[in-house]
């Protein structure tokens, strides 16, 4: 695939559309089956790695964009919302999703700036920014605490943050910092 992108040979563009088609199809059948009900939608589609994206916002305008623009649209025109699930630090290609039409993003993981998107892109729906790496699996109870508060008050105020962790908890976090963090989380999260 690698090569293929680095090409963007017919094969690569094929793969795109196909897999665009794949979404469209799903989406569809998600609308159809709530009826004229408002609800979310949620794209998963990790682009981005620790620390940095893993392709310019350039070339994803150029090879994904469009269909995103597309898959948006049809979510939009159903009464809905949508916005995308990504791992890793997506910071530089927010403009790109919002262009495309998608209201937020689940996920932060990795090197994303709390305050930087906060000052950026106020208005972007943002869910997570729980550090998973190394404040819940190696932080004390008051490192959590302290990461909680410091997350809240740089993402609460304009309402358009919803706490939870980057990405998913696993079995060999501490049980006492996942209950720290939701503890927390419902005492200092109040709007």
């Amino acid at each position: 695939f690698s090569k293929e992108f680095r090409k963007r040979t017919p094969l690569y563009q094929k793969m795109i559309a196909s897999y665009a088609e794949l979404i469209m199809h799903d989406l569809q059948g998600i609308i159809d089956a709530v009826g004229a009900r408002p609800g979310l939608i949620c794209i998963k589609d990790d682009v981005a790695f620790k620390g940095r994206v893993m392709l310019s916002p350039e070339r994803w305008e150029q090879d994904f964009l469009p269909y995103y623009k597309e898959m948006c649209k049809l979510v939009h025109d159903a009464g809905m919302h949508i916005m995308m699930h990504s791992d890793g630090d997506v910071t530089e290609l927010v403009p790109s999703f919002i262009k495309a039409g998608f209201e937020g993003l689940q996920g932060w993981e990795g090197g994303a700036d709390p305050k930087i998107i906060k000052e950026k892109f106020p208005e972007f729906v943002v869910i997570g920014f729980g550090d998973v790496s190394e404040v819940l699996p190696f932080g004390t109870k008051q490192q959590v605490e302290d990461h909680v508060k410091e997350l809240m008050d740089i993402l609460k105020p304009n309402g358009h943050y919803i706490f939870g962790p980057s990405t998913v908890i696993v079995k060999e976090m501490p049980f006492e910092n996942v209950k720290t963090f939701m503890d927390a989380a419902e005492r200092l999260g109040k709007y």
